[in-house]
């Protein structure tokens, strides 16, 4: 199965990490204060890739053009850093598949559009992460996804080597050089993922690898 790749990157939110019910606590958490009654984590997790856009979509259904809205981010912003680790936990068969990958031999990283502000204390919080060999946020280059640069050039301390890298949970845009197709939500449960990747069984991940450049 892994025979052509060098390594692999996830995507974080909705990937790897249930962060919803955290994200949606920090959002009811401003809906509570104002006397609002606090809405079902349900409603928040179809958003919860959107990151603050999306989480105050939902709870006062806003966007980044309205008045007012900058400051309703920021109080968002600080509500989710006090909170962030409490409810979060990883998708079953994670462990499993990134244990795999790495007694495989191959490095395996985050790209995330989550700002580093979230990101680093998140990743260290959690063991999950303790193997990872890199983790790129939203702002750790210039620009962020779908722009190429975040995947196609990872810092140096990132062990991507000439060949093929498979991205989980990337979303697809024209302006990337490749074509990842493992869209955001579509793979199956990680641990059917897990499952594969332990017991060398081919399958859907081939249809994700794609150049890696140098």
């Amino acid at each position: 199965m892994f025979g052509d790749v060098h390594a692999v990157l996830f995507d974080l939110d909705g990937t790897l990490i249930d962060s919803a019910p955290d994200l949606g606590a920090a959002a009811n958490k401003m809906r509570t204060g104002r006397g609002l009654p606090s809405l079902p984590a349900s409603q928040y997790r179809p958003m919860a890739g959107a990151g603050a856009r999306g989480m105050l979509g939902v709870a006062f259904k806003v966007t980044p053009d309205d008045p007012g809205y900058d400051a309703l981010r920021e109080e968002f912003f600080v509500n989710y850093e006090n909170c962030m680790t409490q409810r979060t936990y990883a998708f079953e068969g994670v462990s499993d598949l990134l244990q795999a990958l790495v007694l495989k031999g191959l490095p395996w990283g985050v790209v995330t559009n989550k700002a580093s502000r979230f990101t680093d204390p998140l990743t260290r919080a959690m063991p999950l992460f303790a193997s990872a060999a890199t983790v790129i946020s939203g702002d750790t280059t210039p620009h962020a996804k779908p722009h190429p640069e975040p995947c196609s050039r990872p810092p140096v301390a990132w062990a991507c080597l000439p060949g093929v890298v498979s991205t989980w949970g990337m979303t697809s845009a024209t302006s990337w050089p490749v074509w990842p197709l493992a869209w955001a939500r579509w793979p199956p449960p990680m641990a059917t993922w897990a499952n594969r990747a332990i017991s060398g069984s081919g399958g859907p991940m081939r249809r994700s690898i794609h150049p890696c450049s140098s």
